[in-house]
């Protein structure tokens, strides 16, 4: 499990390190061809599932705490 949460953590930094080579700003010529379509759906979707995690520890830590207090 520590393996897969670690895997996880890494989405936002990896998403954010191709967001400039392979994104379309950033002063790009007009014939510049970014990503597929796929690897637009894989980032979508792999960062959907990121923070559903993040925030259903959020939710889970809240309830914790209000039981203890």
């Amino acid at each position: 499990m520590k393996a897969v949460l670690g895997n996880l953590r890494a989405i936002p930094i990896k998403l954010a390190e191709i967001r400039n080579p392979f994104g379309s700003g950033h002063g790009k010529s007009a014939s510049f061809q970014g990503l597929e379509e796929r690897h637009a759906k894989l980032a979508v979707g792999s960062s959907i599932t990121f923070v559903d995690f993040i925030w259903s520890t959020f939710e889970n830590q809240q309830k914790v705490e209000s039981k203890v207090i």
